[in-house]
């Protein structure tokens, strides 16, 4: 069942609310598998006197949601712990992003500049566990020192949801790359000591998934793209790296840094993980190299990049990190590693039955197969 409460709810009208709820569910024909819809949209205030109708329900339907509650309203329900005994869901203010500059985009959303000092998230994917899933990793990111924008606001968006952050001068790094080109080897230094930076943070207090469970479970959507036997040395290969105890980005790319006065900025932070930095490296590398391989319009598209451009970042950043003695021992392995993500990307497509999908696939196998044999 569901009620709509406007205005006020306290001591002048709690106790008539009630008995009007208490009359409507005496047509249920069992309580304890009644669940309350409270639709808050139009209340402005409550009372101690207005909670306790809530509570006084709690004990009589098997489920209370609370929904659409106003900001004002909503931090009564929080400061007195009303979060945690019931499903309290605030209502979200609208905006439009029609007009806006983006700043930069990820696997999951696209970022815009709503105004001098913020910007908004708008996910793809609109799953609000996901979305404060993200919002968790990102505070707990940032408090184990980690430079990440928090956010503060949920927002609305037409059909989908954003994440509202706080920023000033702001612009992403692939931005800064296309038009300071001169300062190349600076930005491969700022990129690979923000990713060093990651991969040093201590794990205490970040629950977390594996990077190679997640891998390995999508693994499983190309079972049909290869044979047994290709796909059992792929897993085979893939179940015998390290398990690391190193925390992940998942989607470290430039267009997921942003600079905010010379300070770079990690954005994106529902693919955190923990793992060998293997499974972090082979996404950068079809950032860089595995898109631009299958279809060289993806990095223009995406980064403004040429194609040259993006691999001699990528290897500039493999030589930034592991020296100049060190990088080519694990190229065969991100690159390995690397077409396997772009595969089960592929297969996963709605298009993956498309001849133009079919050839990529292909391809990407053909890569894997040499590459597993130089292993």
């Amino acid at each position: 069942m569901e009620f709509k409460l406007e205005n006020r709810l306290d001591s002048n009208n709690a106790k008539f609310v009630q008995e009007e709820i208490d009359e409507k569910l005496k047509k249920s024909d069992d309580l304890s598998k009644e669940v309350l819809i409270f639709d808050l949209r139009d209340l402005n205030y409550i009372s101690s006197a207005g909670l306790r109708v809530f509570l006084y329900f709690r004990k009589k339907v098997k489920e209370i949601n609370v929904i659409n509650v106003q900001p004002s309203v909503y931090d009564i329900f929080e400061v007195t712990g009303f979060v945690d005994l019931l499903s309290v869901e605030k209502a979200y203010r609208e905006i439009d992003v029609s007009g806006c500059e983006k700043l930069g985009e990820g696997a999951n959303g696209t970022v815009y500049i709503l105004d001098s000092e913020t910007i908004v998230k708008v996910y793809k994917k609109p799953v609000m566990d996901d979305i404060k899933k993200e919002r968790y990793l990102a505070k707990t990111a940032f408090s184990h020192g980690i430079p990440t924008a928090i956010s503060f606001d949920i927002v609305k968006i037409g059909n989908t949801f954003g994440t509202v952050f706080e920023f000033l001068n702001a612009t992403s790094l692939s931005r800064l790359m296309l038009k300071n080109k001169d300062e190349f080897s600076k930005y491969v230094r700022e990129y690979t000591d923000l990713l060093k930076a990651v991969h040093n943070t201590k794990m205490e207090g970040i629950n977390l998934p594996s990077a190679k469970d997640v891998f390995l479970t999508k693994l499983t959507r190309c079972r049909k793209t290869l044979d047994d036997e290709l796909y059992n040395r792929i897993e085979k290969y893939v179940s015998s790296i390290t398990e690391d105890k190193v925390l992940l980005h998942g989607d470290f790319h430039t267009n997921n840094i942003l600079v905010q006065n010379e300070e770079l900025l990690l954005i994106d932070m529902d693919t955190l993980s923990y793992g060998n930095i293997a499974f972090e490296f082979c996404g950068i590398f079809i950032s860089y190299i595995g898109f631009a391989e299958i279809d060289p319009n993806e990095t223009l598209k995406f980064f403004g990049f040429t194609v040259e451009f993006a691999r001699d970042f990528y290897l500039s950043v493999l030589k930034s990190y592991f020296g100049l003695d060190e990088y080519n021992k694990y190229e065969n392995q991100f690159a390995l590693l690397g077409y396997i993500r772009l595969l089960m990307i592929y297969s996963y497509s709605r298009y993956s039955e498309d001849e133009l999908t079919k050839t990529k696939i292909n391809n990407i196998i053909k890569r894997i197969e040499d590459i597993l044999e130089k292993i």
